[in-house]
Parts: structure tokens; sequence; C-alpha cells
């Protein structure tokens, strides 16, 4: 994971889910039909959401535990899929994809640390995390 200093700490590199789940709801027009890949996208980040807020309950080391053990997996399968598929490069969908994968090594920050949470700047900045 890459680091970089901002301020007087340095920081890993991470995205936000959010990011990705609007680039894939920006596509959804490209793509209207409901088999769509740009709407199975959203669906993976809207489901990674909801899987998060079942989470949010826990304290940290505990949520950085069921983390690895539930979402982590929908992590790699979604990375399994956006990785695997046939687009245009310059279409919506295949800028989504290349977004995607550009940062895969950034959306998997979240799963090293219990206290991470998928779309809060603020908090992520007091830990030590940047926002790509």
């Amino acid at each position: 994971m890459a680091t970089q200093r901002t301020g007087n700490y340095s920081c890993k590199k991470r995205l936000l889910l959010a990011h990705v789940r609007r680039k894939f709801h920006e596509a959804i027009g490209s793509q209207p039909s409901k088999y769509s890949h740009a709407l199975t996208g959203e669906k993976y980040c809207n489901l990674l959401f909801k899987e998060y807020k079942k989470l949010a309950s826990l304290d940290a080391k505990e949520r950085q535990k069921q983390r690895t053990l539930w979402i982590k997996p929908i992590v790699e399968e979604f990375f399994s899929w956006a990785s695997n598929l046939c687009v245009l490069p310059n279409s919506k969908i295949g800028k989504a994809i290349e977004y995607a994968l550009n940062y895969k090594e950034g959306l998997y920050t979240f799963l090293e640390d219990g206290r991470l949470e998928p779309s809060t700047i603020v908090q992520n900045e007091r830990l030590g995390t940047c926002n790509g």
C-alpha cells in the first residue's frame, strides 16, 4: 500500500467506496437494462454498504475481524467480476470499471482497520488514511 505525507503525518492512500458506487450509478443511464454491468456494479457497492452497517455496533477490533470474514469475500468477488468484464474502455461503464480496478488497493484499506468507514472522510483522516 502506497503511503504519502499530508501535513505532519504519513497516511495510507484509500478510496471511498461511495466514489466507486457513483461511477457505476452514472453509467446506469447508458445501460438501462436490468441486467446491465453498471447496475451489477452499483448493486455490489450497495451490498458492501449494507454489510458495513450490520457491523456498526461492534468495537473496532471485532469489526475488523468480521469484515475479513464477511466483507472481504464480497470485495474479492466484485474485483473478480470487474476484472473479467469485456467493455468499451471509453464508455461510462468502461470508465467505472477502470476507476475501480485502478484503485483496487485503496479500496482494500478499510479491511485493515476496523476504525475506518467506507465513506467518512474526516474520521479516516484522523486515523491516518488519505482519500485518493
